[in-house]
């Protein structure tokens, strides 16, 4: 079995940015009021990421763009991952946490990258959530936000909405579901997520990508 890892890399890191835009700007929601006739301008105040500390669980091909970006916007970018080598962060400009509760604790935007695996799956729960502060470095009360762009299941969705009913969670950012195509209908209605249906990749550029590095693979394995 062969995969073409790096081909929507590009695609993936920029729909995960995003996403997060669209959380603490409001966008969806904004959207969803105009469509309804409802000027909601001052409901829809949002905040900036600039100022704001990202957490990336996983810090893989994806979250490293995704860190790329975030900084040149001003943010600050925390980092967990196991089986991460510390000599192969530390040109990065990133803070590197010991566990995942220490990223958890000290940002207030999260986003996920990392394998749907037995130890990961359902790990972005209550317990872990609730540790995310609301006021960010810039001394904004900017809320918790998360996005998770990588596999379903690694955040449990009934947790997030309970959450998210409460405003504990202010945004949340959701590409991927624990089943699919079904998606939660019950999550994806809420008016504080966007969701979209794992379109990540979903680039004609990544495509194309795709289609190429599957040839390279074909002509390598096989010859011309």
């Amino acid at each position: 079995v062969k995969n073409t890892p790096t081909a929507s890399t590009k695609a993936v890191v920029e729909f995960t940015i995003g996403h997060l835009l669209a959380g603490v700007r409001n966008i969806s929601r904004a959207d969803r009021a105009i469509r309804s006739t409802v000027w909601a301008k001052k409901s829809s105040m949002g905040t900036e990421l600039s100022g704001k500390n990202l957490g990336l669980v996983g810090y893989g091909r994806i979250s490293r763009g995704v860190a790329l970006v975030a900084r040149s916007m001003g943010m600050s970018v925390h980092v967990f991952d196991p089986f991460l080598e510390e000599d192969s962060a530390k040109d990065s400009d990133v803070v590197i946490h010991a566990s995942v509760e220490s990223l958890f604790s000290s940002c207030t935007h999260i986003s996920i990258h990392c394998a749907l695996t037995e130890s990961t799956r359902g790990m972005v729960n209550y317990d872990l959530i609730q540790l995310m502060p609301d006021v960010s470095p810039d001394g904004i009360v900017c809320g918790r936000h998360i996005v998770n762009c990588a596999r379903g299941g690694i955040l449990n969705e009934s947790d997030a909405y309970k959450m998210l009913d409460s405003g504990h969670i202010r945004s949340l950012g959701i590409d991927v579901f624990e089943k699919e195509p079904e998606g939660n209908p019950t999550l994806s209605s809420h008016p504080n997520v966007t969701s979209t249906p794992h379109i990540g990749a979903a680039t004609s550029e990544a495509q194309k990508r795709i289609g190429m590095e599957i040839v390279d693979l074909i002509l390598s394995e096989f010859g011309p």
